[in-house]
């Protein structure tokens, strides 16, 4: 969103895109890049000078790629720790890079396994029966860890302000441990309403989304 105007649904944020210069001049060089890469020619000169106009992740995890095309094993375990960095640092880069992180995790460390990072589980739907339009429903959900390293959720998305979170935005869950999250729903609207709570983890399965289906009748007097 060059402007700083354009609002990206599927995360609920506003994306700016920053960089040094003209950054559709940034843009393009990170477009060509990417499309040698795909011709399997070496970007690494290329990437640099895209580099040095932006700290963008996608650069950073085609830098990642690139070297270890390459056959460069040091550098791609070194861009790969970066990107992971870089994206750990922004709760919204950590939503919308999180499905990258399990890649990056392997360039570093050639034995790793999805199983041995902490695993979020929570429900991929929950229904809410008899709500009233403009009544205080709360619900909760629970969050389980059931990986074998410490699991630490840095966020819970909200899709929508009929949706109050009543507990803790960040927490740390052990291998086994569970927690419940206490929410609050306000009805807006009446009939059958979809809603959704996005919740950001350093887990193997970094992003889980839960659809709250409720069926909402009008406040009768």
């Amino acid at each position: 969103s060059i402007d700083g105007n354009t609002q990206c649904a599927d995360y609920f944020y506003t994306r700016h895109y920053s960089a040094k210069g003209d950054r559709m001049q940034a843009l393009n060089a990170l477009l060509a890049a990417k499309q040698n890469f795909d011709a399997g020619k070496d970007i690494s000169k290329a990437l640099d000078a895209s580099l040095n106009q932006s700290t963008n992740p996608y650069a950073i995890y085609l830098k990642t790629l690139n070297e270890q095309r390459q056959g460069r094993s040091e550098e791609a375990a070194y861009w790969a720790r970066r990107f992971m960095s870089v994206v750990s640092d922004s709760r919204y880069h950590s939503q919308l890079y999180s499905n990258l992180l399990g890649d990056m995790k392997l360039i570093i460390d050639p034995n790793y396994t999805p199983e041995s990072d902490g695993v979020l589980s929570v429900v991929s739907e929950l229904r809410l029966e008899n709500c009233k339009l403009g009544q205080e429903q709360p619900f909760s959900l629970t969050l389980t860890n059931t990986g074998k390293s410490s699991l630490s959720v840095y966020d819970m998305r909200l899709s929508c302000t009929c949706v109050k979170l009543q507990s803790e935005r960040t927490l740390t869950l052990q291998p086994g441990q569970s927690v419940k999250v206490d929410f609050l729903f306000i009805p807006d609207a009446q009939g059958e309403i979809f809603r959704e709570i996005v919740f950001v983890s350093n887990g193997a399965n970094g992003m889980e989304r839960v659809t709250v289906v409720a069926n909402v009748k009008g406040n009768e007097s």
